[in-house]
């Protein structure tokens, strides 16, 4: 803490508290719970004391500092005492406490008589000062509290008389005094912020020398909480207090006519623990505590411009119960709790860093036309905001050849005036600013040969100074808006500082000064001379040369003497006192910059202002010079002149060559001049060097880059270079394709070896032989190793696009032909007219055709006419030059006349179903038959076999037809058939089933797949025999009764039983479907009986099978009948039907081939999508049922195909 007091007592002098502040934080006392309820008072000698209370032995206790460390002595430990402390020292710096004393319920004051504390009892009504109590010494040093009734709910006010003390009520309206807070104004009056608790108010009573005045201060609502009171300097008050209802820091002026509100801190829960105090301009400070959730100590002030808010301690919970006071150099000191784990009594002091500024080295050395940042290591200390600086060249400066360059930050701006050599700064900002700032500033010379004397540039702090390094100290030209005389020029200078710097009017006392000032400052100014006490003696009468107040004698007028060790430099005739009046030293501004007097008037706008040479004052460091010097080189060439070929922007062609030219370069020491030429296209690339002419012959490269660049260095002899370039188009145009072969025609192989005479720079050829074979090379060679004549094509193409040329039959090769040929019809009735067309490859030159009829032909492609019946077979010989070759098309040529009808049949009568077998007897080569069985079925097979299902005579017809024509043959009452004798059956096992049981002997089994369930009453139920080697997938129904354990096989039949016949139709598979025991399941015990099966897309290809035919048949009642069958969909090689049965027995899969006569119908994908009339139910008792079912199925067959 020590160094954090000195700190205050040693930086007063250097810096004013209105820069930021700068914190130390010393625990006091760290025993358990020490610093409740503080309250922090400074003595006469800036020493800070505090009183607070420790728990748990809850002791008044009183900490002072010493000037070394803190003294803590306990003041009163007569039971629980210590509450709501506060600290006052009278005028023999003696500490008074007031406190609550919570035993006895009391009012305590206890006072320091320079050897111990005297503790008496002010108020004993009970329940008094608890909450709350405020103590101050009026001018008598007599003790003033005020406190908080806590019984009666009233503001309190006690004073010492002299003799006793005298205690009054200053409000009881309602519940008021809660939060209070004690002042006594410069006429002994007591002030009194409080809150009114009843209302939600901020009040203020104040006691106007013969009773108190109470006035609502703030009445929004939950506000006033934590308040703190102190008076200005004009005895208007100020309050700092809580506004509950937002969680803000108020603060409440009083303006002399009324109170003025403001808002200083709304981030969060501020404002709590609020204490006040004001500094020596009259400027608000409050600490406070930031509650949850952060806990921190803040402080604000104003600055004059608005409020400043810094955290001053952020560790852990802290800044309850804290209290503020400022020394009288306006540093703030803040004691308070730490409620956080330390629970320790804490003090935070505010000092002040003094600004100073350091460079990293003193001396530097610039190369001409370098841009040199002056010092990247400069620093800047200080806790100040700083508006201004400068930087600056003083001696060796040359006006436009010296410039001092500068970046803006995103704080600080720059303005270089090259009249004076000065860099302006701007911006407000704080050390670290400044630091950046100066940091950026470079030196730049831009003169081809410098002056190389040694530049001395000074960065300097403080708003618009200069230092001089010769006297030490500090100058400033200050501009008043309107003219100022001598004389107020005088007190404004003297009013100003810096640093701790006392101001006043320049004096200048050496050649150095003046050409300083005169250089750097160049305004028509004040200084600080006068013959006003003797007219004729001109004394300096300001600053150091003035501290007796008699001034400094520097100059005689009557003789115009400069005294010795004295500087003077009076303008031309000056100074004459014209009119009598002129008494008054100003420098005049630019263009003479020499001295003159004038009378103590208006008419000046600017005053110097020098700072430094003061008694007992220390110069800060507020400014760093750096030596640079000038390292003159050797300079570069001049820039090449322009290109003049190419010109910025040309398009150049690629592949052309051009003059490459640009203008030539100087140098300025006169060396000797060479030139580097180099191309970029991508890359760079040198393509001449050392030339003594500012020109060269190039040939642009050929590539895909849209644009290019030539770039020239001139180069001295000392390898100084100096560099232009010029930026251009490439662009190309599109080929004009042409080539020629050295051969054009011979005997395979032949070799022909062609040349590409293509313009405008192609980069790409294709080649097309004709043959099948390619080539992109520019000029290939290439053998044709098979007769014939091919045409030629070359693509050329480059950047600009393709042009294609193509020379038709350009080469003839030259091989023994392939003999080959067609004709555009191969059979038909005489006569027959056929056209014959050559197929012949490699050329042929000549053909002989044989048509096999006796005649023939030497045309390419003749024409001949059959007119004999028969079967022709046709020769060609194709030849060439290289040889002949003959091809003969065996029976090609069949030339017809009309069938002659006539069929026989296995069979011509039986008993149904009756199966039939019929042959063709037909004459003349018919090649296709339509056969026509008469029970309205019919077929296209040369020698069909039909099953008559149905007794009747039948007509059968057969048409044989052919190219030249057909012919039909009829047999009436041809077949004739019986019905077969009828029986009762059905699905429960009766002799009329024939089935492939379990028993059948496996070699008539091609393969069996068996599915076990259990079935139960009213269920679904599907056998899933996908996995099976079958055309069955599954097997389902609706289950009337329980059936148990049900066993499904289905066998696929190697070869179809003596016993049941062929059914109508092409056979995909025939099986025996077996569900249960023999007639188990029916349409008697279950509803929706389905069979589910699929047929291979390749049988039904290779069959030329009519989809729409394909269905299931049942053979029942020694009979087949076909069942309702549904097409589902096709997959994978496969299409799904399903067939609805009345039960189960024997099935086939069966379709029609597709005939000419046959429309092609898609079976019906479902039921839902077909009218298909119902199916009479199969019932043993049904008559005829046997025919009757049979009847049904195959007519809805027909229907649903052709539907």
């Amino acid at each position: 803490m020590r160094h954090a007091i000195l700190a205050i007592i040693l930086l007063a002098i250097f810096a004013t508290p209105a820069s930021a502040f700068l914190w130390d934080i010393e625990t006091v006392e760290s025993t358990n719970q020490a610093g409740l309820y503080t309250s922090v008072a400074f003595n006469s000698s800036d020493y800070p004391a505090i009183s607070y209370q420790t728990s748990p032995a809850f002791d008044l206790k009183y900490a002072a500092y010493n000037g070394v460390s803190w003294e803590i002595e306990t003041v009163d430990s007569d039971g629980v005492v210590g509450q709501y402390t506060s600290l006052a020292f009278n005028s023999s710096d003696h500490p008074g406490i007031s406190y609550y004393d919570q035993s006895n319920g009391d009012l305590k004051y206890a006072i320091y008589n320079g050897a111990s504390w005297n503790i008496e009892t002010v108020d004993s009504a009970g329940n008094v000062g608890q909450y709350a109590t405020s103590l101050v010494f009026n001018s008598s040093d007599h003790p003033a509290i005020s406190y908080y009734d806590v019984n009666n709910t009233d503001v309190k006010y006690a004073f010492y008389n002299g003799s006793g003390w005298e205690i009054e009520t200053v409000d009881s309206t309602g519940n008021v005094g809660y939060f209070l807070s004690l002042v006594m104004n410069s006429s002994d009056h007591p002030a009194i912020s409080y809150y009114d608790w009843t209302n939600g108010d901020l009040k203020y009573a104040s006691y106007n020398g013969s009773g108190w005045e109470i006035e609502t201060v703030d009445s929004t609502g939950q506000v006033g909480e934590y308040n703190s009171l102190a008076l200005n300097s004009s005895d208007y008050p100020s309050i700092s207090y809580y506004y509950n209802n937002a969680g803000d820091l108020k603060y409440a002026s009083y303006n002399g006519s009324g109170w003025e509100i403001e808002t200083v801190d709304s981030t969060g829960q501020v404002g709590l623990h609020t204490s006040i105090d004001f500094d020596s301009s009259d400027y608000p400070v409050i600490s406070y505590q930031d509650g949850s959730p952060n806990n921190d100590l803040k402080c604000a002030y104003y600055d004059g411009s608005g409020w400043i808010i810094e955290i001053v301690d952020s560790i852990g919970s802290v800044g309850m119960y804290g209290s503020l006071a400022l020394n009288s150099s306006d540093y703030p000191v803040i004691s308070y709790y730490d409620s956080g784990t330390n629970q320790d009594l804490k003090v935070a002091v505010a000092y002040f860093l003094a600004t100073s500024v350091n460079a990293s080295y003193t001396s530097v050395t610039y190369d001409e036309n370098d841009n040199m940042t002056i010092d990247q290591g400069i620093v800047v200390n200080g806790s100040s905001t700083f508006t201004s600086a400068r930087v600056y060249i003083g001696d060796g400066y040359v006006e436009n050849e010296d410039f001092l360059r500068f970046t803006n930050t995103s704080s600080i701006n720059g303005s270089f005036s090259s009249l004076t050599g000065i860099l302006s700064l701007s911006g407000s900002g704080n050390a670290a600013d400044y630091q950046e700032a100066f940091r950026n500033v470079r030196y730049e010379n831009i003169n081809d040969t410098p002056d190389t004397s040694d530049r001395n540039i000074t960065f300097v702090m403080g708003s618009n100074t200069l230092y001089l390094e010769s006297t030490g100290h500090y100058y400033e030209s200050v501009y008043n808006v309107s003219s100022i005389s001598w004389t107020d020029a005088k007190d404004a200078a003297e009013a100003r500082s810096l640093s701790g710097m006392q101001g006043y009017l320049a004096t200048i006392l050496t050649e150095d000064e003046s050409a300083f000032l005169e250089s750097k400052a160049p305004d028509n100014a004040w200084i600080g001379a006068n013959d006003a006490a003797v007219e004729g003696e001109w004394r300096w009468v300001t600053g150091p040369e003035n501290v007796t107040g008699e001034g400094t004698l520097f100059y005689y007028q009557g003789n115009s003497t400069t005294l010795p060790g004295f500087y003077t430099n009076w303008n031309t005739g000056e100074p004459n006192d014209s009119g009598g009046t002129e008494e008054y030293a100003q420098i005049l501004g630019a263009g003479n910059k020499m001295w003159n007097d004038l009378p103590d008037v208006g008419g000046v706008s600017y005053y110097l202002v020098e700072y430094g040479g003061m008694p007992n004052e220390t110069a800060p460091q507020l400014t760093a010079t750096i030596t640079v010097s000038i390292n003159s080189i050797n300079d570069a060439p001049s820039m090449p002149g322009n290109f003049t070929s190419p010109l910025e922007g040309d398009s150049v062609e690629r592949g052309s060559t051009i003059n490459v030219s640009w203008g030539e370069s100087t140098d300025v020491e006169n060396d000797s001049l060479v030139y580097d030429l180099w191309y970029f296209n991508g890359t760079w690339t040198q393509i001449a060097d050392m030339l003594n002419v500012a020109s060269f012959n190039f040939t642009i490269p050929i590539d895909d880059v849209s644009g290019a660049m030539f770039k020239v260095y001139a180069n001295d002899s000392v390898d100084n270079s100096s560099e232009n370039n010029v930026t251009f188009d490439l662009t190309s145009f599109v080929p004009v394709t042409n080539f020629t072969a050295d051969v054009t025609s011979g005997i395979v192989p032949i070799t022909v070896n062609f040349t590409d005479l293509s313009s405008n720079h192609s980069t790409g050829w294709l080649w097309d032989f004709g043959d099948g074979n390619t080539s992109t090379d520019q000029n290939p060679t290439h053998i044709y190793t098979t007769g014939g004549t091919y045409n030629v094509s070359l693509n050329a193409s480059n950047l600009a696009g393709s042009n294609v040329s193509t020379q038709l039959s350009y080469i003839t090769a030259y091989s023994v032909p392939g003999s080959n040929f067609s004709a555009n019809v191969t059979e038909g009735a005489v006569p027959l007219t056929v056209g014959f067309t050559d197929l012949s490859t490699n050329t042929p030159t000549s053909w002989y055709w044989d048509f096999g009829d006796g005649n023939n032909s030497t045309s390419q492609d003749p024409i001949h006419t059959y007119v004999t019946a028969g079967t022709y077979n046709v020769s060609l010989n194709a030849t060439n030059i290289a040889g002949s070759d003959v091809t003969i098309q065996i029976a090609y040529i069949s030339v017809y006349i009309t069938p002659v009808a006539n069929f026989s049949a296995s069979v011509t009568s039986g008993t149904a179903p009756l199966s039939v077998t019929f042959t063709d007897l037909s004459s003349n080569t018919p090649t296709s038959w339509l056969w026509e069985f008469g029970d309205g079925s019919n077929s296209t097979s040369q020698n069909p076999t039909h099953s008559y299902t149905v007794a009747g005579s039948y007509n059968v017809t057969l048409n044989a037809t052919n190219a030249a024509g057909s012919n039909a043959s009829t047999r009436t009452a041809y077949i004739n058939v019986s019905a077969a004798s009828s029986s009762s059956g059905s699905d429960d096992g009766s002799s009329h089933r024939t089935s492939v049981g379990p028993s059948m002997e496996p070699d008539t089994v091609s393969s069996s797949d068996t599915s076990v369930k259990y079935v139960m009453g009213g269920t679904a139920v599907e056998f899933d025999l996908s996995d099976g080697n079958g055309p069955v997938i599954a097997i389902s129904f609706d289950s009337k009764d329980n059936e148990g354990l049900v066993v499904t096989k289905v066998q696929v039949l190697k070869e179809r039983p003596s016993d049941v016949p062929v059914p109508q139709g092409s056979s995909y598979s025939l099986m025996s479907i077996d569900v249960g025991a023999v007639g188990t399941i029916s349409e008697d015990n279950a509803d929706n009986l389905r069979i589910r099966f699929k047929v291979s897309r390749e049988w039904i290809e290779e069959n030329n099978i009519d989809v729409s035919t394909i269905r299931m048949t049942r053979y029942h009642g020694e009979q087949w009948n076909d069942l309702p069958t549904y097409q589902e969909r096709e997959e994978n090689g496969y299409i799904y039907f399903y067939a609805e049965t009345p039960g189960f027995s024997i099935f086939e899969i069966v379709g029609d081939e597709i005939s000419e006569a046959t429309e092609q119908v898609p079976v019906p994908s479902s039921l839902d999508e077909e009218e298909v009339g119902p199916v009479e139910e199969e019932t043993p008792d049904t008559p005829g049922f046997t025919v009757i079912a049979g009847i049904v199925f195959v007519s809805l067959a027909v229907l649903v195909r052709r539907k």
